[in-house]
């Protein structure tokens, strides 16, 4: 059980990881061979050479994925430690473990949904109203 479940956790975590990179690597090339650097930068930076996304929203953006990700890996646990507990066939240390995991699985849930949350409030909110006043 421990061989498979470290499996599938290798075979989640290289897929989410490298089949971003390798799309944006063909997009990438794609757009080299049409127009080189100089039309990339133009497209990615607008005709001024400035980012058409300022610093605090692209970090907010990164944040909120990173969050969604996490959100995402703590379902996964609940669902693992929810599948031991149907399968524990009346185990008492089975049923402890799966319901242990269960439990820590909805806490890291409530955590990550809180810190998205205010990640939201301070980048909708906060930020425009600070950057507004400069």
């Amino acid at each position: 059980m421990f061989r498979a479940k470290k499996l599938l956790i290798t075979v989640f975590l290289l897929s989410s990881v490298l089949t971003p990179s390798l799309v944006g690597a063909a997009n990438w090339l794609d757009r080299a061979n049409q127009g080189g650097l100089g039309t990339i930068g133009t497209q990615a930076y607008g005709e001024n050479g400035a980012p058409a996304k300022s610093i605090q929203n692209i970090v907010a953006a990164i944040v909120k994925i990173v969050l969604g990700l996490l959100g995402i890996i703590f379902v996964v646990l609940l669902i693992v430690a929810g599948f031991k507990y149907m399968t524990s066939g009346g185990d008492e240390e089975k049923i402890k473990t799966a319901v242990k995991g269960i439990r820590d699985a909805i806490i890291g849930l409530i955590i990550i949904i809180c810190a998205y949350s205010i990640t939201l409030f301070i980048t909708t909110y906060l930020v425009n109203k600070i950057s507004s006043r400069y």
